[in-house]
């Protein structure tokens, strides 16, 4: 008798569900498209940089990153972008990229995260700004655990400092190599130039 009197009102209320239903299948329907658009322009981007065709792929990335915002491949693409312009020898562009990278995405894979890290550190050394290219390679060792890449990492940063002059914070890392790694393959390395530093300031 209720559901009689009241029938208007149990109507609309059936209608309003299923509006709301519709609606948040399309959403759903939406981005998996959008989600599956952007994963697939992604794959021709990294297609194109291993192909050596940096502007095509820098063209694809920044569609990727403008349009397809919130997305994995979103994220994926602003690293990219970094490695794109590193790759086309245009180092102030591809530092605004990593360090953007690092900026928005502080939570991100650790492999991409150091990457990004590594990506500055490697554009500071192009622009001969060897201190800050030793900080971020420290950066990058410091988001991975990977006992193969973080010596490499070390090295990088000891280098660095090498070229800076700043011999003592080189040499502390050359020893860290050989003391914490030393099955590493950079290890021979660490020591050569470490004997060369001990040449130096001997």
């Amino acid at each position: 008798e209720y559901v009689q009197k009241h029938s208007r009102e149990f109507l609309i209320a059936g209608a309003g569900v299923v509006v709301v239903i519709f609606i948040v299948l399309f959403v759903i329907s939406s981005n998996k498209s959008h989600n599956q658009k952007a994963a697939e322009l992604l794959g021709k981007a990294r297609v194109e940089l291993e192909s050596g065709e940096f502007q095509i792929a820098t063209t694809d990335l920044q569609t990727i990153w403008r349009s397809y915002k919130g997305t994995n491949a979103a994220q994926e693409a602003l690293y990219l972008l970094g490695n794109a312009y590193y790759y086309g020898k245009d180092y102030d562009q591809a530092l605004q990229y990593f360090q953007e990278f690092v900026s928005r995405y502080p939570k991100a894979d650790p492999l991409l995260l150091s990457g990004a890290y590594s990506g500055i550190g490697d554009c500071h050394m192009q622009k001969k700004e060897y201190a800050q290219a030793a900080e971020s390679y420290l950066q990058a060792a410091g988001k991975i655990t990977d006992d193969f890449v973080i010596p490499n990492l070390l090295l990088s940063a000891a280098q660095s400092y090498s070229y800076a002059n700043q011999l003592d914070k080189a040499k502390e890392l050359y020893e860290r190599i050989i003391t914490k790694y030393p099955n590493s393959k950079v290890v021979t390395q660490a020591r050569l130039e470490l004997a060369e530093i001990s040449a130096q300031k001997g």
